[in-house]
Formats: C-alpha cells, sequence, structure tokens
C-alpha cells in the first residue's frame, strides 16, 4: 500500500481480499488523498475506482487483489478540490427495458437481468403498439414483468363501445440459469405471456458476454419469436420449452444483437429480430397493419440516462417507425417522489468514526454515492454524486443538511462539488456559520438557499 493512507506499507491479507479490505487495513485515505489517480500495480497500472471502503465494498469496483499486488493513491495539488474518477461503464449499463418492460434490447429479450430487489415502471410507443410495464428484480436471479399492450386504432369490443383501444394484459418472467464468467456466458430462459390468450407469447434461451463496453447477445425463441405464433391456454399455464422441447426446437428461430456504452449515461443498440408480423394471426393488428412483412428484421436504437432512476430511449424500428420510451427505477423500499427527507440521524457508533467516515454514512443514507471528503483545517471540500434528486440546487441543499451537524470546529467554510453520471453539474460554497442550528430540528432550507454562492 503506497501514497495517501494513513498506514503505508505491506499486508498480508485473507484469500479473496479486495481494494476495500487493503483501505481499511492501512487506516484509512488521508485527507489529501487524489482518489481519481488511483492506480493498481499488476505487472502494469491498472486504473481503479475507489470511494469511502465501507461503500465500495461487494460493488464492481471492488476488485479482488492477487499476490504482490500494489494499490498506489498520489496527492492531491494544493488547493485542488477532492474528486473521484467518473463511475465505469458496469452491467447496470445493460440493464434497460425492452419495448414491453423486459430486460434487453428492443423486440427481444437479453441475459441480463433488473438489479435484486429494484423495480421499474415505464411506457413504450412504437406504432400501432403501446405498452405500459412494470418490472421487478428477484435475487439477481429472477425477473417478472407485467404489461399492458394497446393496439392502436383497433377497438377492444366495437366501435361503439367506450372500451376504447384493444387492449391485453400478459406476465412475463425471466431466469439466471448461469452467471456470466471469465470465458463462459451468462445464460437466462425468458417466458413471455404463458397464460391466457397467450397473443404475445413466446419462451426463449439467450446467452449474453460483455466484451468492454460491448454486450452481446444471442438467443433463440418460438411463438413470437419464432414460426408460427403459440396457441391460447385459458386457465393455467403452458410452457412448449419444458413440455415439449423437440416442439419449442423446431419452431424456433435465431435472434440476437449488441449494446455499445461509450459512457455509463448512453447505450447505442443494434438488434436482429425474428417476428414475423404478418403471421402473427392472433394478433389484432395484423389485419389492419401488417398484411405483408414488415420493411426489415434490423431495428436500432439510443438509450440515454440523464439520472441513475431515469431512462429515455429512441429507436428505429422494422424499418419504418420511431419508437420511444421512458421508465424509471428505484430500490425497493425507497419512495418514488419523496415528499418529505426525513433529516439523518447519526448513530452513536458511526459517531465516533473518523469525519470522512461520517460524511460517507451520511451522504449514502442521503441519496448520494462516489463520496470524496477533504480539509485543511479552514475549508471542507465535499464531492458526491447525485443518484436521487431531479434537481441539482434540492440535491445540493440536501447534501449541505445532512453535513451540517458534522462540521467540526474551527472550519469556516463549506465546499460541495455535485456530479451526475461522473461530471460536475453544481458546485457551491457556503460560510459554516450558517449550518449551525442543524442539529437542533430548527434548519430551514431557506439559510441554506440565502447563503450558498
Amino acid at each position: 500500500m503506497q501514497g495517501e493512507v494513513r498506514s503505508p506499507g505491506s499486508y498480508t491479507l485473507p484469500h479473496g481480499a479486495t481494494l476495500s479490505a487493503l483501505v481499511v487495513a492501512a487506516g484509512g485515505y488521508t485527507d489529501n488523498a487524489d482518489l481519481a489517480a488511483a492506480t493498481l500495480l499488476r505487472g502494469t497500472a491498472v486504473d481503479v475506482f475507489l470511494s469511502h471502503p465501507r461503500l465500495m465494498k461487494g460493488s464492481p469496483e471492488d476488485l479482488p487483489l492477487a499476490d504482490g499486488d500494489t494499490l498506489r493513491i498520489p496527492a492531491r495539488a494544493p488547493g485542488a478540490p477532492a474528486r473521484t474518477r467518473a463511475r465505469p461503464v458496469d452491467a447496470a449499463s445493460f440493464a434497460g427495458p425492452n419495448n414491453f418492460g423486459a430486460t434487453g434490447l428492443l423486440e427481444t429479450p437479453t441475459a441480463r437481468m433488473m438489479p435484486e430487489n429494484r423495480y421499474r415502471l415505464g411506457a413504450t410507443q412504437v406504432h400501432p403498439y403501446r405498452y405500459y410495464f412494470g418490472t421487478v428484480g428477484i435475487y439477481g436471479r429472477i425477473e417478472v414483468n407485467g404489461r399492458v399492450t394497446e393496439v392502436l386504432g383497433v377497438p377492444g369490443f366495437d366501435n361503439t363501445s367506450s372500451y376504447g383501444n384493444y387492449k391485453d394484459k400478459a406476465v412475463d418472467a425471466k431466469f439466471l440459469l448461469l452467471r456470466e464468467g471469465a470465458v463462459l456466458p451468462a445464460v437466462a430462459v425468458a417466458i413471455s405471456d404463458p397464460h391466457g390468450t397467450r397473443l404475445y407469447a413466446s419462451q426463449s434461451v439467450v446467452l449474453g458476454k460483455r466484451a468492454g463496453p460491448f454486450d452481446l447477445s444471442l438467443g433463440i425463441g418460438n411463438g413470437r419469436l419464432g414460426k408460427a405464433p403459440l396457441p391460447a391456454q385459458g386457465e393455467g399455464f403452458k410452457i412448449e420449452l419444458f413440455t415439449n422441447p423437440a416442439k419449442w426446437a423446431r419452431e424456433a428461430l435465431p435472434f440476437g444483437g449488441v449494446q455499445y456504452a461509450p459512457t455509463p449515461w448512453l447505450s447505442l443498440l443494434a438488434e436482429y429480430s425474428p417476428i414475423r408480423y404478418e403471421r402473427q394471426t392472433a394478433d389484432p393488428a395484423r389485419k389492419k397493419y401488417f398484411p405483408a412483412a414488415v420493411r426489415s428484421p434490423f431495428n436500432f436504437g439510443a438509450r440515454v440516462r440523464p439520472l441513475k432512476w431515469l431512462e429515455i430511449d429512441a429507436s428505429w424500428q422494422r424499418g419504418e417507425e420511431i419508437g420511444v420510451s421512458a421508465s424509471v427505477a428505484f430500490d425497493i423500499g425507497r419512495t418514488l417522489v419523496p415528499i418529505r427527507d426525513e433529516p439523518y440521524l447519526e448513530t452513536p457508533e458511526r459517531s465516533r468514526g473518523p469525519l470522512q467516515d461520517r460524511i460517507a454514512f451520511a451522504l449514502a443514507d442521503s441519496g448520494f454515492s462516489d463520496i470524496a471528503v477533504s480539509s485543511d483545517g479552514l475549508t471542507l471540500r465535499v464531492g458526491a454524486q447525485n443518484n436521487r434528486y431531479f434537481f441539482a440546487p434540492r440535491a445540493v441543499e440536501v447534501l449541505l443538511s445532512a453535513i451540517a451537524p458534522l462540521v467540526p470546529p474551527g472550519v469556516e467554510y463549506v465546499r460541495v462539488q455535485l456530479k451526475e453520471n461522473g461530471i460536475p453539474v453544481a458546485e457551491a460554497a457556503v460560510p459554516a456559520s450558517a449550518l449551525s442550528g442543524a442539529g437542533s430540528g430548527l434548519f430551514p432550507a431557506d439559510r441554506i438557499r440565502g447563503a450558498t454562492g
């Protein structure tokens, strides 16, 4: 361990130890650590993405260590603010919804899954279909999706009914059979609409393999993704992949695609879709909109994530239609739109920790990540990634309110830098005296607004 930690030197750690364990063993970072310039020496220098060790633990950035590794953390230049390296592209960059809500490309599923205990709500329109969906991730290996498919311009009953357009309800599920390894791909089974009318039913096996910023997908499926639509089931569930795998294989067709994520907030997609719209005899849209084959089986799109919880997609599908989609995703237990932000209450155990730890825990509990803290005795500098608040000024207010009770005596100014997707979007400076009284419960936000520069 070299550089800006409290106890640099050599350490013997248990098998399977990670970067966060090494930082904890070395006593944590000094106030002058430049986390954005940290490197791991393993034959060659490898960039690493450090933050508070207790927040790193279990994350994709918490790399496992090998014998002989050296973690080097240089010092910041005099007067330079605390900073962290921009978050790298990870599996979450490829876990967006397809047209009807399941994690996938546009018309096909992938082997990627929604994170555990996370849910997603959204809507998509690709004429003549409009989809409304809700999806939840369970245990990291199961994904359940509920959706309503509306067929625009096709009445549900007759032209005199007030019901409106035709609507079909369906439930989908996906199961991760094999996690991706260094060599082997991820393997998942996707089951769509196995009950009732089965207008849009399919069953598929799909493989996924990541290569740097690329995520490759290859699958095979029957039903809507195969040579012929599946018949209605009525009561109960029917899954030909399990009940008659030979028939499933005969009727299945291949599909696949690729996602490219140059940054964590942007993904570009290309997909081959096997859907034969003109053969979907039970689909209410076929007679009016698909008397012949569509112009192209290739679809292209872009996904933008301006915030961790928000995704907006635009696509060109079937060689003739523009598709648009928007979805929000949140962790279970966290309110969709906070009506009131509960003040952070520090536990006695945390109050005995060093200042960096105390501020990191306060901000992590308030909806921030990638937290960097430094102080020269007169100025306290804090940098953080905003994961929760749509408006940057509101995020700054919450950040300052959370750390206000923790500002040590002698500090005259507090400077904060707010980031979104690793990019600085707001900076603020406030006299420490303006934050006094935060622990009394009589701490109005307008005092921060008036003092912030």
